[in-house]
Formats: C-alpha cells, sequence, structure tokens
C-alpha cells in the first residue's frame, strides 16, 4: 500500500509541476493591472475555499468518494493559457487556490517545494515578493 501511495504522490507532484511552469509561464504574460486582479482574486478565492471541508476539492462539480484530488487543476492550467486575459486571469487563480489548498501541510518534499512556490507566484502577484526582493538587493548593496 505504501508502495502505491509514494507513487500516486510521486506522479502527482509530478504533474502539479507541470502545470506551475504552465501557470508561471502565464503569469510573465500578464500586464501589471491583470495581476494585481489575479492576486485579489485568488485571496478570494481561497477565503471561499478555505470554508469548504475539503478546500482542495474548491471548484469541482464532480467529486468521487475516496477521491484525493480531482482535475480542477488541470481545467484552470487550460483557462490560464488561454487568449483571454480575463480567462488567464481567472485560471491562474483558481490553479493557485486548488493547490495552494491540496499541497499545504504535506510531508513529501515535491509537493512541500510545490507549496512555497505557489506561494511565491502569489507574492509576486501581488507586488510584494518582487519589492521584498528589491529591497533586500538594495539592502546588500548598501551594507557592503
Amino acid at each position: 500500500m505504501s508502495l502505491l501511495l509514494n507513487t500516486l504522490t510521486f506522479l502527482r507532484a509530478r504533474e502539479l509541476g507541470r502545470q506551475a511552469r504552465a501557470i508561471r509561464a502565464s503569469i510573465d504574460t500578464l500586464p501589471q493591472a491583470a495581476r494585481s486582479e489575479a492576486a485579489a482574486l485568488a485571496i478570494r478565492e481561497m477565503q471561499r475555499a478555505g470554508q469548504l471541508q475539503v478546500p482542495h476539492f474548491h471548484g469541482a462539480s464532480d467529486v468521487q468518494p475516496y477521491q484525493p484530488w480531482t482535475d480542477v487543476a488541470a481545467q484552470a492550467t487550460g483557462k490560464a493559457q488561454a487568449g483571454a486575459v480575463q480567462l488567464r486571469v481567472r485560471g491562474i487563480a483558481q490553479w493557485l487556490t486548488v493547490v495552494y489548498y491540496e499541497t499545504r501541510g504535506s510531508a513529501q518534499p515535491r509537493l512541500a517545494a510545490l507549496h512555497r512556490e505557489v506561494l511565491g507566484m502569489l507574492g509576486e502577484l501581488r507586488g510584494s515578493y518582487a519589492a521584498h526582493a528589491a529591497r533586500d538587493t538594495l539592502l546588500e548593496a548598501s551594507a557592503a
């Protein structure tokens, strides 16, 4: 049973890693106003999902008993690669929300690293990550 669980976890981490690269590419192509909108939408989605009994099922219409995850992250990745900016914003926010809750508290190192990456993407969208990185770089330069 442990081997099966480890295999499923490995495959899921690999799939989410591929999706994370696609989401990162979508974020990089967004204009600044759309990035702020995506951050605000992701925060609202996370708050709504946090109220659910199983938050990483947020946005799923058909959940089977004992199902460890849904296809919402894959659908959100597809939306994030669409041509319309509004659809891309919605897909990015939905993907960040679902994957945030799916990877939160994971003992598996690849999923924990992915969780940190999701937090980094959210911080980048909000502008806080870039602002802190720039400030730290300026502080290091002035100290030298």
